[in-house]
């Protein structure tokens, strides 16, 4: 790739608001929403997930299970993901009053505690998948790009680093073909390149962006693509 294609890859952030693939420019033709999974501990309490204890990424790696958002809609009840995210924005109070759903936050915070999930954190990528997501992304070159969520200048990271993990961060392959984010106040993570390049990540639990998917994209389900 020529070194201006690629700084220009490279100076690409997570959309902030509109249309997901009208905000990436042009820079990407596709992207892929990664819904990270609600954590079901096995033997860690649930007292230890709070800011003050929270248990570090190895801890979640070897003692959690993933719970998907479809199994989500199931225990709670709720009629679809969209509705999970709503629900999910209401706890975290990221939405406008006026859109908030305190009754969809209600039945997940009651099904989350009978059935002892942990509901996943905003503007990060999940702990149980992130060495996997990484490691996707770098595509056995053993390093990719790291750079801020404001969209300053990359640098390099191996993926050895102990320091890996960013909030908001933005990574790029070692090429700058596949940018991987998250939004600063959403529950997933946007995977951005040729469809092609995004096959390996789309055996996670998510969905294909369509032209009218929104970055807060439960206020268009339509938009849900496959």
């Amino acid at each position: 790739m020529p070194a201006n294609v690629l700084a220009d890859k490279l100076a690409c952030f997570c959309p902030q608001d509109g249309y997901v693939l009208t905000e990436l420019g042009g820079q990407f033709s596709a992207a892929y929403v990664l819904l990270p999974p609600f954590l079901r501990p096995q033997t860690l309490p649930a007292t230890r997930f709070t800011p003050e204890h929270y248990p570090s990424r190895e801890e979640i790696v070897a003692d959690c299970h993933p719970v998907s958002w479809q199994s989500v809609v199931t225990l709670t009840g709720l009629p679809d993901i969209a509705a999970v995210d709503l629900a999910l924005r209401t706890r975290s109070l990221s939405l406008r009053q006026d859109l908030c759903r305190e009754d969809f936050a209600l039945q997940l915070d009651q099904a989350c505690e009978q059935n002892g999930l942990i509901p996943p954190s905003a503007g990060e990528l999940p702990d149980l998948w992130h060495d996997d997501w990484l490691a996707l992304l770098a595509r056995d070159k053993g390093w990719l790009w790291y750079g801020n969520e404001f969209g300053d200048a990359c640098q390099r990271m191996p993926l050895t680093d102990p320091m890996n993990s960013h909030i908001h961060a933005r990574y790029f392959s070692a090429d700058g073909s596949i940018m991987l984010c998250s939004h600063w106040d959403s529950h997933y993570s946007l995977v951005c390149g040729d469809r092609e390049h995004l096959l390996p990540f789309s055996r996670y639990e998510g969905f294909y962006c369509q032209p009218d998917t929104m970055v807060r994209w439960s206020r268009s389900l339509e938009s849900i693509g496959t």
